[in-house]
């Protein structure tokens, strides 16, 4: 009998954390929009807020997200640039040339999966070295 409810507590903690598992790979990034959303939802209902704080709340939280996003953006270009320069400091001409093609290929496969998440990249927008 123990036996029992050991292995059924054991088969029901598996599943539990391959769910677990499975929900945080789906994870989806939130729009400007939707963050900002749900930010001035969660003010509105802490404080009370009128339908016109809100919509004057919500203007200000979704610039500020923009904003946010713009600089993160900005940041993450500059420091994969720099690691790229320094990186290819150390590489002989034929490394170069195939460390050029590994982004290269790096970039297509996040683009492809990316696009399926709805959030696909320009190649305009991402810096090649």
């Amino acid at each position: 009998m123990k036996r029992m409810i050991l292995a059924s507590l054991l088969f029901l903690s598996m599943g539990t954390i391959a769910f677990a598992q499975q929900n945080h790979r789906k994870r989806e990034f939130k729009t400007a929009e939707e963050r900002a959303k749900r930010q001035t939802e969660r003010l509105a209902q802490e404080l009370s807020l009128s339908e016109e704080q809100k919509k004057e709340i919500y203007a200000i939280n979704l610039d500020n997200m923009k904003k946010v996003d713009a600089e993160h953006k900005e940041l993450m270009q500059k420091s994969m640039k720099e690691r790229d320069e320094k990186i290819s400091e150390l590489l002989t001409e034929a490394q170069k040339s195939t460390y050029q093609k590994l982004k290269k290929e790096r970039f297509q496969k996040r683009k492809h999966r990316e696009s399926h998440r709805g959030m696909g990249k320009s190649a305009e927008e991402i810096p090649q070295s």
